[in-house]
C-alpha cells in the first residue's frame, strides 16, 4: 500500500515519552546545556504486540563551550517501521548560544541542520499477486530511498527553577517521497516548559540528598497544508517528577480528551530512574488508554546519560536549566 499509495503517504516523527531524556531531539537549543560534556542513548520499542512495530535509536553528544557562551553536538536517529522496513536515519550538527539576560534569566536559541536518508526494502514487502497468483512482481529497486536536508531552530529562556522554550522542526519542508512525485513533510511545532520544587528548602536542594518535584509539559502541534485525509495533528503530554537522589520516579499523561479529532486519551506512562555519580538510566512504559487498549502491548523505553569534565564550580552549576535528566 505504501508502494501503491504513494502521493498519500504522510510523514510521522517519532516521539519518546522520556523526551527530556532525549534532549538534542527535543530542542537544539539544549545543545551544550550541561556544565561539560555529555552522552546520551535512546532506545523505543512501540506497539511490540502488533506486527511491524515502531523501533527506534537515538545517539547524541555536546559540549559546553563556556568560553564561547556556546554548546555544539551532534544527533544521529534512526527508526523503523513495519514488516516492510521502512526506515528513516538521520545525522545532523546542533549549535546553541547563551544569552544572560540578568542575574537570573537566560535566553538561549539553537541549531539543526540535518541529512536525512528514508528507505524501504522492496524485497520484504508481499504483494496480492504473488500470494495467490504465483506472479513475481517487477523489481524497480532493491531498496527505494530518498535522501535530503532539513533545518531546525529553537528559542529556550530559563532561570535556576523555571525553563519555557519552542522548536520548529521541518523548516524547508522538504520532498520525502520515495518513487518521484511532491510529497513534502509538514513543519511541526513543539512549546514546552515547567518548573522545579524543592521539597526540603533552598539549602537542603544543593547537598546529595536533594528531594524535589518537577513538573512539565510538551505540546506538539504539525501544520496540516494540503493534506487529503484528516490526521492527528497536535498532541500534548504532562506529567512531573519526584526525584530524591539516587531515585527518580515520573508520572505523566498523554492526549487531548476535549478534542475529538486528536483521538482523546492515548497513554498513561510510568518512569523510574536511577543515579550514581555521573552516569543516569532511566526505564519507562506507555500503558494504552486509547480504544487500542488490548492490541498494543505499550511501549518500553530506556535512556542511558553519562556526563564528564563536568564542572565542579557552584557558579556554572547554577546557570544550568533545572529541567531533571529523565
Amino acid at each position: 500500500m505504501f508502494v501503491c499509495f504513494k502521493q498519500f503517504v504522510f510523514s510521522q516523527d517519532p516521539q519518546f515519552s522520556q523526551f527530556y531524556a532525549t534532549p538534542l531531539y527535543l530542542s537544539p537549543s539544549f545543545a551544550g546545556i550541561s556544565s561539560g560534556s555529555r552522552v546520551v542513548l535512546n532506545f523505543r520499542d512501540q506497539w511490540p504486540k502488533m506486527p511491524g512495530r515502531f523501533i527506534t535509536f537515538a545517539v547524541s553528544g555536546d559540549h559546553n563551550l563556556r568560553s564561547l557562551k556556546s554548546g555544539i553536538g551532534i544527533l544521529i536517529t534512526r527508526d523503523q517501521i513495519g514488516s516492510g522496513k521502512l526506515s528513516t536515519t538521520n545525522v545532523g550538527g546542533l549549535y546553541s548560544y547563551r544569552i544572560k539576560i540578568n542575574r537570573n534569566w537566560t535566553i538561549r536559541p539553537g541549531l539543526h541542520l540535518m541529512y536525512t536518508q528514508k528507505s524501504i526494502d522492496y524485497y520484504s514487502l508481499n504483494f496480492v499477486e504473488e500470494v495467490h497468483h504465483g506472479t513475481q512482481i517487477g523489481e524497480p529497486n532493491e531498496y527505494l530511498n530518498n535522501q535530503y536536508v532539513d533545518f531546525s531552530s529553537s528559542i529556550l529562556t530559563y532561570n535556576k527553577d523555571f525553563w519555557l522554550g519552542s522548536t520548529v522542526v521541518h523548516m524547508l519542508r522538504p520532498n520525502q517521497a520515495l518513487m518521484g512525485g511532491n510529497n513534502r513533510i509538514p513543519m511541526k511545532f513543539s512549546f514546552y516548559g515547567g518548573f522545579k520544587v524543592n521539597i526540603r528548602g533552598r539549602m537542603r536542594a544543593l547537598k546529595a540528598s536533594a528531594e524535589n518535584l518537577t513538573f512539565a509539559f510538551l505540546y506538539k502541534y504539525r501544520e496540516q497544508k494540503n493534506l487529503t485525509f484528516k490526521q492527528q495533528n497536535s498532541q500534548f503530554d504532562i506529567g512531573l517528577y519526584w526525584s530524591k537522589t539516587p531515585i527518580v520516579v515520573g508520572l505523566w499523561y498523554r492526549g487531548i480528551p476535549i478534542i475529538k479529532e486528536n483521538k482523546g486519551s492515548d497513554a498513561i506512562i510510568l518512569l523510574f530512574g536511577y543515579k550514581v555519580d555521573e552516569f543516569s538510566v532511566g526505564y519507562s512504559y506507555d500503558f494504552t488508554i486509547s480504544r487500542l487498549i488490548a492490541s498494543t502491548g505499550g511501549a518500553h523505553e530506556i535512556s542511558i546519560i553519562y556526563l564528564f569534565n563536568v564542572s565542579k564550580y557552584r557558579k556554572v552549576k547554577r546557570e544550568m536549566i533545572p529541567c531533571p535528566h529523565f
